[in-house]
Parts: C-alpha cells; sequence; structure tokens
C-alpha cells in the first residue's frame, strides 16, 4: 500500500474521530527501526484535526497528503538521530528521565501522579511508552543542540546588512506612553461640583507624591484601562486625541499634566516616555535579527546534518 493510498484510504473517513487512527503497513525502515504508517498518522493527529476544520475535497485530501509527507520525514529524522546517538555509545542517564517526568507531573498536573496516569491512560499510552517517548525527545534535544545549536554562528555583518535592508520596516512614528486617570460626570448633576474638587485634591496629591498614580488609578478610574493603573502603553502620537498630547507637551517623562476636561469627561494625564520620529537603531532590533537569522542557518544545518545521517544509515521509504 503507498502511502498516499493510506492517507486517502485511512484519514478521509474519519477526520472527525478524537482518537488517533490505526492504519496497518510499513511507512519507512531506518536501519531496522520500522515506522509504520500508524504512526505517522498519531503523529499528525493534531495537524490533520486543524486541516479538517478549514479544508474541503481535494483542497484537503491535497493537504493531507503533505502532512503524511511531512510527518514521515520528521519521523525520519528522529530515527537516523537515535540511531546515530546509538552509533555513539550514547547513554542517557534514568535521572534525566525522572525528572523530565517529575517536571511535566508538576506542570501539567500539579504533582497529581493519579490525574498524570488517567491522561496517560485517555491517550493510550502505557508508563512505558511515556518514559520511552520523553527519553527520545531528550536525545533527539541534546544530539541537536550538540550537532546544530552549537555550531550555528551569526557574523554581525549579516545581522548589519539584514538591517540595511529593513530600514523602512524600523522607521518608526512618534509615539508616547500615557497613564491615564478617567472621569466621567456625576449620575446626577448636582454632585458635579463635588466630584470636580475630588478631582482636584487627587491631581494635588499626585503632583506632590503623596499619592501613587497606579494604585489612583485602579482605584478611580472611570476609563477601560484602570486595571492596569491607566498605562496606555506605547501609542503612535497620530493616534491619541489632540488634547491629550497638548495636556503633556513640554512635560518630562514622569510629568503630570493638569486637568483635562474633554466634553463632559476629566482626565488627569501623566507622560511616561516619548519616542520621537525616526529609524529605530541596531542596538534595538539586533536580538530579533539575531535570532531569525540563527534560526535559518539552524534550519539549513539541521537539514544538512540529516542529510548526512542518511548516507551513513539506510532508509527504506514504501
Amino acid at each position: 500500500m503507498s502511502k498516499f493510498t493510506a492517507v486517502l484510504i485511512c484519514l478521509l473517513p474519519v477526520l472527525c474521530r478524537p482518537a488517533p487512527v490505526s492504519v496497518d503497513g510499513y511507512a519507512a525502515v531506518v536501519s531496522t527501526n520500522v515506522i509504520t504508517a500508524s504512526q505517522v498518522m498519531t503523529y499528525i493527529q493534531a495537524e490533520k484535526d486543524r486541516a479538517a476544520a478549514t479544508l474541503k475535497g481535494e483542497e484537503l485530501a491535497e493537504r493531507l497528503r503533505s502532512l503524511y509527507d511531512e510527518g514521515l520525514e520528521r519521523l525520519i529524522d528522529k530515527q537516523l538521530i537515535l540511531e546515530q546517538y546509538r552509533a555513539q555509545g550514547g547513554q542517557l542517564p534514568d535521572h534525566a528521565v525522572d525528572d523530565r517526568i517529575n517536571d511535566i507531573i508538576n506542570r501539567r498536573f500539579k504533582g497529581d501522579y493519579g490525574e498524570f496516569q488517567k491522561a496517560l491512560f485517555d491517550n493510550g499510552q502505557t508508563i512505558e511508552d511515556f518514559r520511552r517517548e520523553i527519553k527520545e525527545d531528550l536525545i533527539i534535544s541534546l544530539m541537536r543542540r550538540q550537532e546544530v545549536n552549537e555550531t550555528v554562528r551569526v557574523p554581525l555583518d549579516e545581522i548589519t546588512k539584514l538591517y540595511e535592508s529593513r530600514k523602512e520596516q524600523y522607521t518608526v512614528r512618534e509615539q508616547v506612553n500615557l497613564q491615564v486617570i478617567q472621569f466621567k460626570p456625576a449620575p446626577d448633576p448636582a454632585y458635579q461640583p463635588v466630584k470636580e474638587e475630588n478631582i482636584r485634591k487627587m491631581h494635588a496629591r499626585l503632583k506632590s507624591g503623596d499619592l501613587d498614580f497606579a494604585d489612583a488609578a485602579r482605584q478611580f478610574s472611570e476609563g477601560f484601562n484602570s486595571a492596569d493603573g491607566g498605562v496606555m502603553g506605547w501609542k503612535d502620537a497620530s493616534d491619541i486625541r489632540t488634547e491629550i498630547l497638548d495636556s503633556v507637551k513640554g512635560l518630562p517623562e514622569g510629568g503630570l499634566g493638569e486637568p483635562l476636561r474633554i466634553g463632559e469627561e476629566t482626565f488627569l494625564v501623566r507622560l511616561l516616555g516619548r519616542r520621537p520620529a525616526g529609524l529605530r537603531p541596531l542596538e534595538d532590533v539586533m536580538p530579533e535579527l539575531e535570532n531569525e537569522l540563527f534560526d535559518a542557518r539552524a534550519r539549513d544545518a539541521f537539514k544538512a546534518w540529516t542529510q548526512r545521517l542518511r548516507h551513513k544509515f539506510p532508509v527504506t521509504v514504501y
């Protein structure tokens, strides 16, 4: 049975089933390690379900064929790496597996071993299956770190070249970060003078430092960002009302503007920071550029490494 036939026969009728699909037959053999079609189906289950939720007909069938091929390739790579680890005489200590399993139980199941066992049962796994899976994942991570991540270097001139090619992308407009306490009109107009007097008193306390702005915003602000202490976050200046910008014009960072009335609402506005329009410096974007280039180089290095392993160990695809 070809892998495409296995996909079409076994996946299309059962896409809505939550349980993994079981399919007989070899998908590939790496040295003496067999990868079955059912293993591939289980491996791509989550991606398959996502595809079934959004695609139909021939488009879905084509996506399933692609997912099968991609999943099989990843499983072949996995077996090649495990074979290389065994060929090198690698011995992963049992305590490394135990530590990883305990970490999973603590993080995902709040330390409840019974819930962990129940999850394994619901997933059709034994503890031995799970230990083997964890051990293999640890070996893959170890080998990948040694053979790929620790060998990849990103020269500064490549980062600079990528930065120069994206200068338009890193050109930003003027931005401000404001902290705002917003007051709506009193429900009863008779109480509005009292409310305005309280606002003036609060402003004086904020200005003197007797009252923390974030605490006051959380307690008294009637704006949408009160739970965040009134912090609006960095916004383009062009997206903020002119009256609010004018109220903090000329203030230093941390400065508090005078009470601002807009319509029937009153605002107390504090300037947290200002970024002038211009090009973001290389230092600001270097980490993201370096990570992007590192990831690209690591993908290439991983592909080259697994290709070398395919020449070292026999691989048969059915």
